[in-house]
């Protein structure tokens, strides 16, 4: 009788000791408390929410990169005006402003009789006025051969390589070609002169550059 009794309070200590360890097993922990938060923000309604939030924050972004747009492009077109305005104040000549076929006259003018001084203030005021002029791409020119003349061959020669690729189909996209040879060819940089020498003669084979081309090349004075 007395073992029969031991074997009951046995078992019933080995349940109780099972129980506990059941209520155990099934007790949360904070690792799991912690996946059940993260599958809560992965779910479906979840994604939704951050994805609407990320939205709201990008348009809001983009709302003030274009008011920073407007605002630089609003400063640059008062700075260009003040700094025409202060060429206009500090030369002791006069220069037509009235139109641009009037400005752009002036500095034809001007260039063709040296008066380099006036030219490069009324070209300085043409660039900064009619930037969307069919005529830029001529002044443009005329800038890059002055820089060339007076032996700032690496400025003119960035304004060069500008106007070719910014200008596909301006009349004097042949021009600035040629112009790139001799600045290539005074630079020592005789494999970009030869790549602009291959494109006026297949680009341009009946231009007056290509013709100035093979009188150069017929003569030797165009050495590379």
């Amino acid at each position: 009788m007395k073992y029969y009794w031991l074997f009951i309070l046995v078992s019933l200590v080995g349940c109780g000791h099972l129980q506990s360890k059941n209520n155990a097993s099934h007790k949360p922990v904070a690792s799991e408390k912690a996946g059940l938060n993260i599958q809560q923000k992965l779910s479906p309604g979840g994604e939704v929410e951050v994805s609407r939030q990320l939205n709201q924050e990008i348009n809001v972004l983009n709302s003030e990169i274009d008011r920073l747009k407007e605002e630089n492009s609003a400063l640059k077109s008062l700075l260009s005006q003040k700094k025409v305005a202060q060429i206009k104040k500090s030369n002791h000549f006069v220069i037509p402003t009235q139109s641009e076929e009037e400005l752009y006259n002036f500095i034809l003018k001007s260039y063709m009789t040296q008066d380099f001084e006036k030219y490069e203030v009324a070209q300085e005021m043409f660039m900064e006025q009619y930037r969307i002029s069919t005529k830029y791409d001529d002044v443009l020119f005329l800038k890059a051969e002055h820089l060339s003349n007076e032996g700032k061959w690496v400025d003119s020669l960035e304004i060069t390589k500008m106007a070719i690729e910014s200008f596909p189909l301006s009349n004097c996209r042949s021009a600035f070609m040629r112009l790139a040879v001799l600045l290539y060819r005074r630079l020592n940089l005789l494999g970009p002169a030869m790549a602009v020498i291959d494109k006026i003669e297949k680009q341009y084979p009946n231009s007056p550059e290509a013709e100035w081309l093979k009188q150069e090349m017929s003569s030797n004075n165009l050495v590379l």
